[in-house]
């Protein structure tokens, strides 16, 4: 047997448990005449390899002498923990030793494949004879309790793996025509930023607002939906209080919307019917009574108060600016609604909505 090595002990081992020639805890320890001790298989190695039959530790020749060997002979037959090694050396059990290691906890070799089994050292045997974590030298399946059939082991183990292979491609492709639908599903419904021109009518746009101001009054809400019926404007704040409000203002109650775009974000301007302003104003307390004197009033005379400007941080596609004035137009014969190109922002923008003309009531 081949030492123990002392990686595979629980606890600590003495050095004195240990051989001087293979390093490990004694296997069998045994005795010179010399008085020193190794295991049984180490020093039969070395005595075997050395003719001088010397000690590992002290160099004392071992071997018996010729006229000896007679004696030596009968003395190994009477006693039982004599043996002979090396030819010629006479050596026995080192009972203390081994007495000691015997009772060292120590776990299975078969740890490395699974087994937690940690036992005495004197118990080991009977527990590598029955461990369920043995395996066969040539087939390398378990091996425990009875002989088997190698070969048939072998086709059962290449069947299951066979059968879990098959089983596991069932299932891989399941997943995969899931994967696929699902990319598909989210494909279609898709908003792909750099192409809002593929948007439908019916899809609202969402942007996040850079401001908005109603008249004078200027504040920041969440975000703004420019939907297929209307403008709704998300996490709009009431000056008097800490309330939030959501407000729609429907295209039928437009009397002009103009849709500027520019490479980052999309200015609106809208100008409501008289009715609706009257109802925005008194809703969000922006009429003569209001803190800071705010107002927002469309029969105003200063055009400052007449318009409801909203600044998108998102842009907005020419064509998706078209659909949103054609949709206007639809519910709103009366309003003018229409896209306002780059080249008439500063005529058109700067002229009529800072100059209007007058309302009529």
């Amino acid at each position: 047997m081949v030492a123990f090595n002392t990686d595979r002990f629980v606890d600590p081992v003495s050095q004195h448990l240990m051989c001087s020639i293979c390093h490990n805890v004694f296997d069998t320890a045994v005795i010179t005449k010399c008085g020193h001790t190794f295991c049984r298989d180490c020093l039969d190695q070395w005595l075997t390899t050395d003719d001088q039959k010397e000690c590992p530790d002290c160099r004392q020749v071992l071997s018996a002498r010729k006229t000896n060997r007679k004696r030596t002979s009968d003395a190994i037959s009477d006693n039982n923990n004599g043996f002979l090694i090396g030819g010629d050396v006479v050596v026995t059990k080192n009972i203390i030793i081994n007495s000691m290691i015997s009772e060292l906890r120590i776990r299975c070799h078969y740890e490395s494949v699974g087994c937690p089994e940690v036992v005495a050292v004197q118990s080991l045997p009977t527990h590598l004879k029955t461990c369920g974590y043995k395996l066969c030298h040539s087939c390398g399946l378990s091996d425990a309790l009875i002989a088997h059939n190698c070969t048939q082991l072998t086709r059962n183990a290449m069947n299951e793996w066979r059968d879990k292979y098959k089983a596991m491609q069932k299932k891989y492709k399941s997943l995969d025509n899931e994967l696929k639908t699902s990319v598909d599903l989210v494909h279609k419904k898709t908003i792909r930023v750099n192409k809002l021109s593929e948007i439908e009518v019916s899809v609202p746009f969402i942007a996040y607002s850079e401001s908005v101001m109603m008249g004078t009054y200027k504040t920041h809400p969440l975000d703004v939906i420019v939907a297929s019926d209307g403008i709704k404007i998300s996490g709009f704040p009431i000056i008097t209080g800490s309330l939030y409000y959501h407000i729609f203002i429907p295209f039928t109650t437009m009397r002009r919307l103009s849709l500027y775009t520019a490479s980052t974000f999309t200015l609106l301007c809208i100008r409501p019917t008289i009715e609706s302003s009257l109802k925005i104003k008194e809703f969000l307390n922006l009429g003569n009574d209001s803190p800071d004197e705010l107002r927002f009033d469309v029969m105003s005379s200063d055009p400052k108060q007449q318009n409801i400007l909203i600044v998108l941080k998102r842009q907005l596609t020419e064509k998706l600016a078209k659909t949103v004035s054609e949709n206007c137009k639809r519910l709103s014969p009366d309003a003018d609604c229409q896209p306002v190109d780059a080249n008439d922002m500063n005529d058109k923008w700067m002229t009529e909505w800072a100059h209007p003309p007058p309302v009529t009531i």
